[in-house]
């Protein structure tokens, strides 16, 4: 993995601090633990005392609103999301500071996401929009003229950077942050292709914004070696470092996932991705080393975005791994998974992360404790997080051939989810009529009949794994229907049934990222799923 060093976005210890320098280490030190009550009162109470009496201003308040942006999403990884959301709502009544106003529109992103609902949805959309508007307010301001010329001739950005006060440069990464969200949610909502390509258009800005950055960081950082003051020029501050790096490690990252007809499109357009760097700039944030226990970046010299990075090498690593082997490693993800479950202890997204990992080395029984302890957890308020766990329980339980245990997550799934009505009123199917009672059978037969009309579509076109479960629902009601019409068939029928529901279930099991021997193409499967695999499909 990465190959930085231990000081790579740390601050040297012998750089003067100043209380407004923002390329400095935040000024006011974070509480060790955000867990308990006076440590959030107390640092609410600062914070308000300290924006009383005077109005906002940019340059002197950054420092202080980074301070209370990271405050706030350390409650937020340690399950405390209503006090990290209070915190940044009342943080910024005005809406007019560039972190605390898109801290807490990421926050509405992340509820709109888990609940799948519209209104969720609208109002995430609004907020980053709103995001959006306050980045462009603290950007430096250009001339039509320099715009254009900039387009056309294609102006090296890093003069344009170098110019730039610290409250214009981390305006410039906000804003380009701010797009991409807006860009997700917005195909998301309106889910027509008409959105999908102005949403398109916002996302090749925002990209073109992340590699400016990153081509400006890497040339400030390769004239720091050349005057002997490397390995990076240390005037940039590490949140700034954090947010780039996140960027552009998160677009190489999805752009090496997507499907290889799709690739050579968008290279004709200057877009490629690299997995390996990708890989690289997201571990570099956290100073991770392969095998290395503890990683090189300590927590008081950490980016504000630090914590960010680390979820999405473990999505990767933990979730990806069902639909690509290159790069994934999961030893790696176990060592970035137990320093952050130390830090956040009660954090659902690391306990969900612990199931999951549980999963892979075939221990069901250790996952089923993970998600039922990440859903004791979760707040009222941000209850549609428990879909995740609600969804893997299901799994664990169907792994071990609990069948009836699994079924009761199913139905809340398909009672309280948000996110693909359709597939989990097929899983539920699955699991009744693999229950082998003839009145959860018959319950099977017409939660069936009601998948073709729960599928929906994002930007246009229909979900595949939902086209997919089309495809066997109907085949299920075609063999439904002939069996229902065939007489004195019964031995033959019970034998096709129990072969048609294994296949089904072996079908409903890759979904969470397992993946079936005969599907790699004449190489051996890991052992840890081909173990999985066996503790389900091979049950019939």
């Amino acid at each position: 993995m990465a190959t930085a060093s231990v000081d790579h976005l740390a601050v040297p210890p012998s750089r003067k601090q100043s209380k407004h320098d923002s390329n400095s280490a935040p000024s006011t030190p974070l509480p060790a633990t955000p867990g308990t009550a006076r440590s959030f009162s107390s640092f609410m109470s600062t914070a308000t005392t300290a924006k009383r009496g005077r109005g906002y201003k940019p340059d002197q308040d950054l420092d202080s609103d980074i301070d209370e942006c990271r405050y706030a999403l350390q409650l937020f990884l340690e399950s405390r999301m209503l006090e990290s959301e209070m915190l940044l709502k009342n943080g910024d009544p005005k809406l007019e500071r560039l972190y605390i106003a898109t801290g807490y529109g990421l926050i509405q992103s992340v509820k709109a996401f888990m609940s799948y609902e519209d209104k969720d949805l609208g109002a995430a959309l609004e907020m980053m929009k709103t995001g959006s508007n306050i980045a462009s307010k603290h950007r430096k301001q250009l001339s039509l003229a320099s715009r254009v010329t900039g387009l056309v001739i294609g102006t090296n950005p890093v003069p344009f950077y170098k110019s730039l006060s610290p409250v214009q440069r981390h305006a410039e990464l906000v804003y380009a942050e701010c797009l991409a969200q807006k860009a997700i949610l917005g195909i998301v909502y309106s889910g027509d292709w008409l959105a999908f390509i102005k949403e398109a258009i916002n996302m090749r800005t925002c990209i073109g914004m992340y590699k400016s950055m990153l081509q400006y960081l890497e040339a400030i950082d390769a004239e720091a070696v050349e005057q002997g003051n490397g390995p990076i020029d240390t005037s940039v501050d590490a949140h700034f470092r954090s947010g780039v790096y996140l960027g552009m490690g998160v677009t190489h990252l999805i752009l090496s996932l997507l499907p290889g007809r799709i690739i050579p499109i968008l290279e004709l357009f200057g877009y490629k991705g690299d997995r390996k760097t990708a890989l690289d700039l997201l571990g570099r944030v956290g100073g991770w080393q392969k095998g290395q226990l503890e990683p090189d970046v300590s927590r008081e010299q950490e980016g504000l975005r630090r914590s960010l990075c680390d979820m999405v090498l473990l999505i990767f690593h933990l979730v990806f791994s069902g639909i690509t082997y290159n790069g994934i490693d999961i030893d790696f993800a176990e060592q970035i998974l137990e320093w952050n479950a130390k830090r956040y202890p009660s954090g659902v997204f690391f306990l969900f992360g612990q199931g999951r990992l549980a999963l892979f080395r075939a221990d069901p029984e250790r996952a089923i404790e993970h998600y039922t302890a990440g859903m004791e957890v979760v707040q009222e308020q941000f209850k549609s997080l428990q879909g995740i766990s609600l969804w893997e329980l299901a799994f664990a339980h169907l792994a071990m051939w609990k069948v009836p245990e699994g079924i009761q997550y199913w139905r809340r799934l398909k009672l309280e989810a948000g996110w693909s009505k359709a597939i989990y009123t097929y899983g539920l199917a699955v699991s009744l009529y693999e229950s082998g009672n003839p009145e959860q059978r018959e319950e099977a037969n017409k939660m069936m009949e009601e998948v073709p009309g729960l599928l929906q579509k994002i930007a246009g076109k229909s979900i595949p794994l939902e086209v997919r479960l089309l495809f066997i629902t109907r085949t299920f009601i075609h063999l439904s229907v002939e069996i229902r019409l065939s007489k004195g068939a019964q031995v033959q029928v019970s034998r096709e049934s129990s072969t048609f529901t294994r296949a089904r279930v072996g079908l409903c099991l890759d979904c969470t990222g397992t993946v079936a021997a005969e599907r790699l193409d004449g190489q051996d499967a890991p052992a840890h799923q081909q173990c999985y695999w066996r503790l389900t499909v091979a049950r019939g």
